[in-house]
């Protein structure tokens, strides 16, 4: 069977003098340039190689280019301390691949989508102001919404921040505490960093489409948080589904009716031109 889509691995200038950008770039074989095109990220603590190809091979199939990448500190991307959690970077860091992609002749500068799951959808729904995307598309999306921990949790948690920031101030390595997704740690000071992102807060600013597909039973992102944007954002269709924050992953029992969903989406705001 023939192939759908050119696959490369680019090296893209983030905003900090020599550190790259990892940027899978897919590009559909079938259709005509330029091509509509996705930028995506993943969640907290995870990569592109945790299953992003998955997404992005269905979406170059259906005539959609992708741009695919780590966040400077993570992944195959350039940055030290490594996993560590810069917001400020991270979203720096869609800045600078939606900046590239309106410079390629290969991309139509006019329709690029901000792709997000889980805390990566915060991002697209919190950049959907500045950036001016043509849709936004996240799944179990964090906007603000989390379960409170422990005390216990969160006082470790904070004399950890502490105690790494400390190290680091005076040169020394990072302290790395454990986190859900490989490589399995994150610098203990990556904690302060959750404290007040509120993607809610900016929904009713934002002018275009958006879909948040939204797991009934997530622990991880509340759906409670979903349904707020959902009311506030003019242009947003949420679309629920049954299971827990990790089901609409790959392998997981509703993957492929978020991805459905998702390409449900574009077609209707986000048509691929044909020629």
């Amino acid at each position: 069977m023939a192939k759908a889509f050119d696959k490369i691995t680019l090296k893209i200038s983030s905003a900090t003098p020599g550190w790259n950008l990892d940027v899978w770039q897919y590009l559909p074989v079938a259709g005509s340039q330029p091509f509509p095109v996705i930028v995506m990220a993943h969640g907290l603590t995870a990569t592109k190689k945790m299953r992003l190809d998955a997404y992005a091979e269905r979406f170059a199939e259906h005539g959609y280019a992708c741009l695919v990448f780590d966040y400077r500190r993570w992944g195959d991307s350039d940055g030290s301390p490594r996993c560590a959690l810069n917001i400020s970077e991270q979203h720096g860091d869609y800045r600078t691949v939606v900046d590239f992609a309106r410079t390629q002749e290969a991309f139509d500068s006019q329709r690029v989508v901000l792709w997000g799951t889980s805390y990566a959808g915060g991002h697209a729904l919190t950049l959907a102001r500045s950036l001016n995307p043509i849709a936004v598309v996240t799944q179990c999306s964090y906007t603000g919404a989390a379960p409170r921990p422990p005390l216990g949790t969160f006082l470790k948690l904070g004399l950890s921040g502490i105690w790494d920031a400390l190290r680091q101030g005076i040169g020394l390595a990072p302290f790395y505490i454990q986190a859900a997704s490989e490589p399995g740690s994150l610098t203990g000071s990556s904690v302060f960093q959750l404290r007040g992102y509120k993607p809610v807060h900016i929904a009713a600013e934002i002018k275009c489409p958006v879909l948040l597909v939204m797991p009934e039973d997530d622990k991880v992102c509340l759906p409670q948080g979903a349904m707020d944007v959902a009311a506030k954002a003019p242009l947003c269709e949420l679309v629920t589904t049954e299971g827990g924050h990790m089901d609409v992953y790959p392998d997981g029992k509703v993957f492929q009716l978020s991805l459905n969903s998702q390409l449900e989406f574009l077609r209707k705001h986000v048509p691929v031109l044909q020629v």
